[in-house]
């Protein structure tokens, strides 16, 4: 080995050495404001300890909840902008299709209609948050409900999505109706 591959290998290990030095230095340092936190809780009694690990349990517990309520609903606002795209759907389906429902005859349009008129796309109503077990995108179902209420200028729309992981409220009321 020369001289210089020496020095190489001398200045690699001393590299080492220092940055094994530094992350000595910022571990330390980080670990001082815990020591003295860690040290004022063994120096109180059992009962005081009890309690204070509770609270930081209670803590952690609403903090845990807080974050699954806002997961929770970013992924309910995806549903919901389905539900309205179905309603939009519905609208210019009954209009371009001169249906007249009214209150007593309600106009039940499945999801499916709408997408193979063309007023409704598929990708919008496939669902990639739900995965079948082949990894396929599920395509949600829906379906909206229609009818003309006389003291209003234009339709009434109910417009409801069933996915793996939600579905509308009252999805369930009408679905008789769309086997009929």
């Amino acid at each position: 080995m020369s001289k210089v591959d020496e020095k190489k290998i001398e200045l690699k290990e001393n590299k080492k050495k220092i940055l094994k030095k530094n992350v000595k230095k910022v571990l330390s340092t980080i670990k001082k404001p815990f020591k003295g936190i860690i040290n004022k809780i063994n120096k109180m009694n059992h009962t005081t300890k009890v309690i204070l690990l509770v609270w930081i349990v209670v803590i952690l517990l609403i903090l845990f909840m807080a974050l699954l309520v806002g997961l929770s609903k970013n992924n309910r606002t995806k549903y919901y902008e389905m539900e309205d795209k179905l309603y939009d759907a519905t609208l210019n389906y009954v209009t371009n299709e001169n249906v007249y429902p009214t209150k007593e005859n309600k106009a039940y349009i499945p999801l499916e209609s709408l997408i193979v008129g063309n007023y409704a796309s598929k990708k919008v109503f496939t669902d990639n948050v739900d995965r079948d077990k082949d990894g396929n995108d599920d395509l949600c179902k829906g379906y909206s409900v229609v009818y003309y209420n006389g003291e209003e200028e234009q339709y009434s729309i109910e417009s409801f999505v069933s996915c793996d992981k939600y579905t509308s409220k009252y999805y369930n009321d009408y679905l008789d109706y769309m086997e009929k």
